[in-house]
């Protein structure tokens, strides 16, 4: 525990994270939480992804819907 109060980056770290004080309603839903706003960010980017590729045209429905499919898995 001496080395967190003697070194200056460690020091800062200390102050800000294990030293500061927690908030007493602070319970294991406030993961789930954040937990379900990580999931809202991925289907959000996802579905602006998607919403960017797909051609709403009678013609070319079948081949955006394809190019989804298989070429924008193998580039991830």
């Amino acid at each position: 525990m001496r080395i967190f109060k003697s070194h200056p980056l460690l020091k800062l770290v200390n102050s800000y994270i294990i030293d500061s004080p927690q908030p007493a309603n602070l319970s294991y839903l406030w993961n789930f939480g954040s937990l379900l706003a990580v999931c809202l960010i991925i289907q959000i980017v996802t579905g602006v992804t998607l919403a960017m590729h797909y051609n709403p045209s009678v013609l070319e429905a079948f081949n955006s819907v394809e190019h989804m499919a298989y070429l924008l898995l193998i580039q991830i």
